[in-house]
């Protein structure tokens, strides 16, 4: 009997999607609670663009990533451009990456495998909901092939075999994890329908942008959708892309591939992940952000996804803040000698030090003054105008400055100098972001810098 029933409820699932005169309809299935088993397989290989001395240098590369997590639907979008959100257990990460004759592991911290994702018309975001994930493990984990957006590669009108529409271009950005796309000719089509499934495909061109570096990027792929659950359950794409070179990234000729499976599943205990008491999954700005930890573990800082780290030693690390593009200021951050606490300099003997560290490119003084920081460090301030000689059409010119300089300084005497710039016309676009990454600077107890 109760096959009987299974049959009779199976029936009136698929007629619930058969429109007549052979037309479809693909509802969503997906609900609050839905517990998924997702695995993702994605290689890559091509070339890596390196800009040297005004020629481009081809670099091979290649790499793949392995990824498994069981999925709990958090909320579902009521409308195609409605919020979604889930919460996921990574049970595997594994991700391997060659450059040249170089064979690279990304880290991750087994710790921060408990992630949120959460996806709109807006963005698309994948956070730890503990604390801040850094830049490399992000990049590892959040790659093509976002499970929780492909709801939306739906039809949203019932169609015929071989019928076609266009995907919007929130949903081709968030999925190909580029900032917007432009022009397109990316469709998707119905391409059989039996009792169980429906198969779709999609291909074409489209233009994109990424940190406001320009992307060409060409798709083909396929999917299926399950007509008794009413979910994709399996979907596959190859993506050819040329990428320019930019100012914080090489450029890229590759070819991606990415596999993903969700296999749906039941019982009070799918989701045994423990979720601690009073965490929050919303996407609180703090934690949305990401972690840079110093080589040697002495110091650590959390920044706006704009500020990338494009130099690293034992002695400088420098940061660049990126707007579509565009470097809008640099930041180098250098471990200074601890000395004892009555020996650390008065913010007059600190706007002498940078007087007399900017040489001629000196103008004057913009201001200079004692921040309170939230960790109860010292913290002097001095913002300066000058010139700086640069490479302009092929000749020599100076243009307008502004550096901020700080000094850190805790109760040990441990110190940590940062050194902004940023042109003239920008400092409205840097705005108070120099003192957000100074706030955002820790020491590491039971370390000390430039010790």
């Amino acid at each position: 009997m109760k096959s009987v029933q299974c049959f009779l409820l199976l029936a009136v699932a698929l007629h619930a999607q058969y429109v007549g005169a052979n037309v479809f309809r693909f509802p969503n299935g997906r609900q609050v609670g839905n517990v998924d088993q997702v695995t993702v397989h994605m290689k890559v290989g091509g070339d890596i663009l390196e800009m040297h001395e005004g020629k481009v240098n081809r670099v091979k590369m290649g790499g793949a990533a392995d990824l498994e997590y069981m999925e709990k639907t958090l909320a579902v979008a009521e409308a195609p451009h409605r919020r979604a959100r889930s919460i996921r257990d990574y049970r595997r990460v594994e991700a391997t990456i060659r450059v040249g004759d170089d064979a690279l592991q990304p880290a991750f911290r087994p710790e921060r495998s408990l992630l949120v994702a959460s996806v709109d018309d807006h963005r698309a975001l994948l956070f730890s909901p503990q604390e801040p994930l850094s830049r490399d493990e992000l990049a590892t984990l959040d790659i093509l092939g976002n499970s929780l957006l492909l709801d939306r590669f739906l039809p949203h009108s019932p169609l015929e075999v071989g019928q076609t529409w266009k995907p919007d271009k929130s949903l081709l950005a968030h999925f190909l994890e580029v900032d917007t796309v432009g022009q397109t000719n990316v469709q998707c089509e119905l391409v059989e329908v039996t009792d169980t499934v429906a198969r779709f495909q999609i291909t074409g061109d489209l233009e994109a942008t990424i940190h406001g570096i320009p992307s060409r990027v060409q798709l083909m792929g396929k999917y299926r959708y399950d007509r008794r659950t009413e979910r994709i359950d399996w979907f596959a794409l190859a993506m050819k892309e040329v990428r320019a070179t930019a100012p914080v990234a090489e450029g890229f000729d590759v070819v991606a591939q990415v596999q993903v499976r969700i296999v749906p599943q039941s019982g009070p205990d799918a989701f045994d992940r423990e979720i601690p008491d009073g965490l929050t999954l919303e996407p609180r700005d703090e934690l949305v952000r990401l972690r840079y930890e110093s080589a040697d573990s002495s110091w650590r800082l959390t920044h706006n996804p704009k500020w990338f780290d494009v130099h690293e030693t034992p002695d400088l690390v420098v940061f660049r803040l990126v707007e579509q593009g565009e470097v809008v200021a640099q930041c180098r951050i250098s471990p200074l000698p601890q000395v004892p606490v009555d020996r650390l300099p008065t913010l007059e003997r600190f706007r002498e030090d940078v007087r007399q560290a900017l040489g001629d490119r000196f103008e004057r003084f913009v201001s200079a003054g004692q921040w309170a920081h939230k960790a109860q460090y010292r913290v002097y301030r001095v913002a300066v105008s000058g010139a700086a000689e640069a490479e302009l059409e092929q000749t020599t010119a100076k243009v307008p400055i502004e550096w901020r300089y700080y000094l850190v300084a805790d109760r040990e005497g441990r110190r940590m100098a940062f050194a902004f710039s940023v042109e003239a016309e920008l400092t409205d676009r840097l705005g108070d972001a120099d003192r957000e990454l100074v706030g955002a600077f820790r020491f590491v107890d039971g370390s000390a810098a430039g010790r």
